[in-house]
């Protein structure tokens, strides 16, 4: 991705990512063909990396908010990979997809901060490269997660 295709609808600040950088979606929230399938699915997160303003880099990823971790999955599945999942409350769930093996950093039934690191950007599950899927949910429905990221709780 060279820096002429990137705009800023693309990219945002989040303090979901550890560094001095912006998060780059490089696939949104919505219906779309998945990279490893092929097929028309509607994708229920946001998919992103750190950009530098030159580059992505992978770093650590930290809780959007205060919560309690209701999955802390070790083990790299086929599917989200190493992942964690927070309930933040009044019916809100944030899930941090394809974490390294080997970094997660919480457990289930541990309270979280924001800004808390949960582990490193990884490939774990079904993942073409090194990036973060976040999601967010609202009374146990997707919704965009990017107003969510925007906003400090």
């Amino acid at each position: 991705m060279t820096f002429e295709a990137i705009s800023a609808a693309d990219r945002f600040r989040t303090h979901v990512l550890q560094g001095g950088g912006e998060f780059l979606v490089t696939s949104p929230y919505g219906w779309r063909i998945h990279p490893i399938t092929g097929e028309r699915r509607f994708h229920s997160g946001i998919d992103g990396a750190l950009w530098t303003g030159a580059t992505l880099v992978e770093c650590w990823i930290c809780a959007w908010g205060d919560g309690i971790v209701v999955d802390a999955h070790e083990a790299n599945d086929n599917f989200a990979g190493v992942h964690v999942v927070i309930d933040h409350g009044g019916g809100l769930v944030t899930k941090y997809f394809h974490i390294e093996e080997g970094t997660l950093k919480v457990k289930a039934g541990e309270r979280v901060t924001r800004g808390q690191i949960l582990g490193y950007m990884g490939k774990t599950g079904r993942a073409t490269g090194e990036h973060l899927h976040f999601q967010a949910e609202r009374d146990g429905q997707p919704i965009d997660p990017v107003p969510v990221l925007r906003q400090t709780p």
